[in-house]
């Protein structure tokens, strides 16, 4: 680009420059007319420069064309303001009037390369009125707008432009350039409506990005500021389209953030989410200035350099440059805003119910910024946010982190409390407890003091931890006796005393409830509580009031089969045979619960039973089986059953119902109650019918085991073969069916009763790992099945043979956890004895052969063979005197059981022998070999060879 008219007129005149050296050969003429020109009416504000007085005006004239067409104006402001001083009153000679307009106009240029705005309005002012005419005016009239709004001036700005767009044609650059002024001076004075359509002339006009950019800005501006949110929604699209750098404009951001807040509040959330998305965070912002700003000055050196500029471009961009200067100046004094900006978008999110998008945002407020101020609120909202989502992981871990950042944070109550409730309603107590109690350490006038009091004793009482829970709940009804939460502490310190078997105390406590209480979420649960523990307290017949008022009071009460059942109970123990049976027979009718049903349909069957009364017992299962068939006990169900049939002489009618049960609900490998069925018709089949009988039974329990495998039955079909295999006698039959089962696709289809036999004979083949499969398949796929015991220790033997002893020691203590009060929990732990003394753990061997000698229910076999296996571990430690006294009490305790009393003697008789002392050996062999039963174990031969030994020495 060239600067206008500088170089040339325009009409085909000479340059101004070439014609300015001819000019000063005729200045010293003029001086009569220049002092006839003093009478102009024009006040000058020019004033001469002191230092150029003595100056020639022709080697001033020489310096202010060297340094204008060197562009170095603001260098050339001195000359020229002394060249136009001299020549101020030269308007009538064509000539001086020439140079005067020329020295003006670059003044004003110089002085506004200077920044020095407000003289170069003034002297701009003074051209446009010296000079309406002339060649630079419309520049002139844009560079006085532009140092107008340079210094805040947008009335006077606007006044300017308004007449310039008037009265005056401009080129389309500078009709632009014109409204692009106009429309930032309107903004500036708020006159929203007037800017729009300047501004979108702009937009849709201009070639140059910069200036389209500035353009949607402030277009953006208006529309926030009208409230115009449609056509900004339009517009959005257009600005990243072909103006995406207004994006990084401050004033954009500002607007987008305040448009969002306007949206936000009239509860259109996704315009608002439209505009805080729009927004830049600060640090972008900086970035951009800073780049821009760089760029600006990259090209103001360019058209210095290349001489192209015109000058009104070059004081856009030294505005620019200074606009940019001071807006990075504001960014830096504001705080920062990113926080806040995320914030809304979160709280917009979780306004539309986007749950995940605000916990992200709400999370990585924290996460950036984890020292602001607003770092607390993000936190606590990214945890209730998590909360409300059903995201108890996301916001148990929020909240943690809460409380470790935040100790004292605002939102501390708010959080122990939601967080107490979480871990209440996952049923981790212990955790519940915890947070309560660090909370109240802390704050002891916590605003939620009565529920979070009520959360830790309900915990309590979850954890058995009675006597805590009884504190607890003493402690808030003594603190609030009229609360909101009496009602609560009130019901459950007496179930704590229930639980803790204090009898009297809930009795007193649930009467006192009954008579407090009206009605309420607890009033109905202790009323049938009193019932419970007036049972408990053998006060049947106060219990049984308590019960059948409850039936009447609470006739839709999900208690009300549970009541009967009890009732039942009462009357069974009173001899009242025919109401318990009336009892147990309302249970069906009042509720679905299947447990309750299952138990009042048994205990009426043993009260049928107790009166032998046969014939009602088979019509009373038949009648539950009809009914409720494989989702109650079926099992017991059938064996009541056919027991009864038994009674009555009808064992094969017995045998072919528990055969009709199996088929009709054996092909469902989860119906466990099917294996059962088997073990016990294995049992009956065997001892409980004659040889023609049975030889029948077995021939419809192969026709049914073809049928199934017809049918693909194939669960079923597996489970009658186990049964076959068991009741077949010919090895070479019994082989045949075998042999199929023992692979790995067999065991896939197979019921626990099926998966134990395969993994039984595969063992008796030495195929350990079709055993092992066939064990891990019943352990993880049917954890419910009552063969589940039988698995576990049989898995448990086969990997302490393998000396897999983890893997042992993992089934066995199961077995002595799950299986308790059974008298396998004695065997699995004198397995775990053993699994610990074959790694030569003794200590913990013998510590679990204590056990087993410490319960009097496990006395048996299992109690030699544990005194046998300590007095092996002190072998094995080298301690032959404590081990020769373990071995001692076996024989003497336990001749009952040779087996171990054989091993025992011969131990004894190696003891002996290791302390020297032949003659106590000798006794020893002796007597045990004069018992005979004990003689006749296999440890004998040794101790006849040791005996003959020392004897012979």
């Amino acid at each position: 680009m060239t600067e206008p008219a500088v170089h040339y007129d325009g009409r085909g005149g000479v340059s101004y420059l070439l014609w300015l050296p001819l000019f000063l050969l005729s200045v010293h003429l003029c001086g009569a007319s220049a002092q006839e020109a003093a009478k102009q009416p024009y006040s000058s504000v020019l004033r001469q420069s002191p230092e150029l007085v003595e100056t020639l005006t022709s080697d001033i004239l020489e310096q202010c064309q060297r340094l204008v067409n060197g562009k170095k104006y603001g260098e050339a402001v001195p000359y020229l303001n002394e060249l136009a001083y001299r020549y101020r009153y030269g308007e009538e000679n064509r000539q001086q009037r020439t140079v005067l307009e020329w020295a003006y106009f670059y003044l004003a240029l110089g002085l506004i390369e200077l920044e020095r705005f407000d003289q170069a309005a003034d002297v701009l002012n003074e051209y446009v009125k010296r000079f309406p005419q002339g060649r630079w005016f419309r520049p002139a009239m844009l560079m006085l707008a532009d140092t107008h709004c340079s210094e805040g001036e947008w009335a006077e700005a606007e006044a300017v432009l308004l007449q310039l767009l008037r009265d005056h044609g401009l080129e389309p650059n500078q009709a632009i350039a014109a409204r692009r002024l106009l429309g930032e001076a309107y903004i500036k004075q708020q006159k929203w409506e007037a800017a729009l359509e300047p501004l979108q002339y702009i937009f849709q006009k201009s070639m140059d990005v910069e200036i389209r950019s500035k353009a949607a800005v402030l277009i953006t501006t208006c529309y926030v500021r009208l409230d115009r949110m449609s056509d900004l929604y339009k517009f959005l699209p257009m600005v990243q389209r072909g103006s995406p750098q207004a994006r990084y404009d401050i004033e954009f951001n500002v607007a987008m953030i305040e448009a969002g807040d306007r949206n936000f509040h009239k509860q259109d959330y996704i315009g608002a989410l439209v505009c805080y998305r729009q927004v830049h965070f600060k640090q972008e912002l900086l970035s951009f200035c800073d780049l821009e700003v760089q760029r600006l000055k990259s090209r103001h050196e360019e058209m210095l350099r290349h001489g192209l500029a015109k000058p009104e471009n070059l004081t856009r961009l030294r505005r620019e440059l200074s606009s940019l200067a001071r807006e990075k100046a504001m960014l830096e004094e504001i705080e920062e805003y990113d926080q806040q900006v995320v914030i809304r978008q979160a709280r917009a999110y979780l306004e539309l119910k986007r749950h995940w998008e605000a916990l992200v945002l709400f999370r990585s407020v924290f996460e950036r910024f984890p020292k602001h101020e607003l770092a607390d609120q993000a936190l606590y909202s990214a945890f209730a946010v998590a909360a409300e989502m059903d995201e108890e992981e996301h916001a148990l871990r929020a909240g943690h982190k809460y409380l470790e950042s935040f100790p004292d944070g605002e939102f501390f109550e708010e959080i122990t409390l939601m967080m107490a409730q979480l871990h209440v309603k996952n049923e981790q107590y212990r955790e519940a407890v915890a947070i309560v109690e660090k909370a109240l350490e802390k704050k002891p006038d916590h605003m939620y003091y009565e529920q979070l009091c009520y959360l830790e004793g309900y915990s309590l009482f979850q954890n058995e931890e009675f006597a805590r829970c009884l504190e607890v709940f003493s402690k808030l009804r003594d603190r609030s006796p009229e609360g909101e939460f009496r009602e609560a502490a009130d019901y459950w310190h007496a179930m704590a005393q229930l639980y803790s078997k204090s009898y009297e105390q809930a009795r007193n406590e649930f009467s006192d409830f009954v008579l407090r209480y009206i009605e309420g979420s607890y009033f109905e649960d202790a009323f049938f509580r009193l019932g419970v523990v007036q049972y408990a307290l053998e006060q049947y017949d106060e219990s049984a009031e308590t019960f059948v008022k409850f039936v009447n009071r609470f006739p839709l009460s999900h208690l009300k089969a549970e009541a009967f059942v009890m009732l039942g109970d009462i009357a069974a123990g009173k001899a009242d045979l025919d109401v318990a049976l009336d009892y147990y027979g309302k249970v069906w009718g009042a509720t679905d619960n299947i447990i309750y049903i299952d138990y009042a349909t048994h205990r009426a069957g043993k009260v049928l039973e107790l009166e032998s009364r046969w014939e009602d017992m088979i019509r009373h299962y038949d009648q539950y089986l009809a009914r409720f068939g494989h989702r109650g006990r079926f099992t017991e169900a059938v064996y009541w059953k056919g027991f009864a049939q038994m009674r009555l002489g009808k064992t094969l009618e017995a045998l072919n119902g528990f055969l009709t049960a199996v088929v009709k609900w054996g092909d469902t490998p989860e119906h466990f109650g099917a294996d059962m069925i088997v073990r016990d018709l294995i049992e009956h089949v065997k001892n409980s019918i004659g040889p023609e009988d049975r030889a029948r039974f077995i021939q419809r329990l192969k026709n049914e085991t073809d049928l199934a495998r017809v049918s693909r039955k194939t669960t079923l079909h597996l489970r009658l073969l186990a049964a076959l295999v068991d009741l077949t006698e010919a090895e070479d039959e019994r082989m045949g069916m075998i042999v199929p089962l023992l692979n790995e696709q067999t065991i896939s289809d197979s019921a626990p009763v099926t998966l134990l036999l395969i993994a039984r004979e595969a063992l008796a083949r030495n195929q350990k790992d079709l055993a092992r499969l066939a064990y891990a398949q019943l352990l993880t796929k049917y954890r419910k099945s009552d063969l589940v015991l039988d698995a576990l220790k049989s898995a448990g033997d086969l990997a302490v043979d393998e000396k897999r002893y983890d893997e042992a020691q993992t089934y066995f203590e199961e077995v002595a956890q799950r299986f308790a009060t059974m008298p396998d929990a004695g065997y699995a732990r004198k397995r775990l004895g053993d699994a610990y003394r074959l790694q030569g753990k003794c200590q913990e061997a013998i510590k679990e052969y204590n056990t087993v000698l410490s319960v009097k229910d496990w006395k048996g076999p299992l109690w030699p063979e544990s005194l046998f296996n300590i007095g092996i571990c002190h072998m094995d430690k080298r301690e032959v005197r404590e081990a020769f006294a373990y071995f001692q009490r076996v024989y003497v305790l336990y001749t009952a059981f040779p087996d171990w009393a054989a091993k025992a003697y011969l131990r004894s008789g190696e003891c002996l022998q290791l302390l020297n002392r032949r003659f106590d050996a000798i006794k020893t062999y002796e007597e045990m070999l004069k018992n005979e039963a004990i003689a006749e174990q296999p440890e004998a031969a040794e101790a006849r060879r040791q005996l003959a030994r020392l004897t012979n020495m």
